[in-house]
């Protein structure tokens, strides 16, 4: 039997055009918020990886918290600051999703 965590998990992957969910069901971002950049901090550094966030979403669908669960720091504040501006569709209560955003050497 599955948990809600993870019938929430909802992975997203940095892409040049967009984002990608891996899991039917979870709440989705607006189409409307903007893409994860890759930091030019990350870019000089030659940085890349993934991130793991925890976001709690509230039932009218704005991001209430975000946590770092793993990744560099350097990656992790970029999504995490990213992911604090989208909105989600609605939904009848709050919900907890871990995303997780794979940011790869442009």
């Amino acid at each position: 039997m599955r948990t809600p965590l993870v019938r929430n998990v909802v992975a997203l992957l940095l892409l040049s055009c967009g984002v990608a969910f891996a899991e039917p069901g979870a709440r989705k971002p607006s189409r409307n918020n903007r893409p994860v950049t890759y930091p030019e901090t990350a870019r000089q550094m030659h940085l890349s990886g993934t991130v793991k966030l925890d976001v709690l979403i509230a039932a009218s669908g704005k991001v209430k918290r975000v946590d770092v669960l793993g990744g560099h720091p350097v990656l992790a504040a970029a999504a995490a600051q990213t992911v604090m501006d989208w909105t989600y569709e609605p939904a009848s209560s709050d919900t907890s999703q871990t995303v997780i955003i794979k940011f790869d050497q442009p």
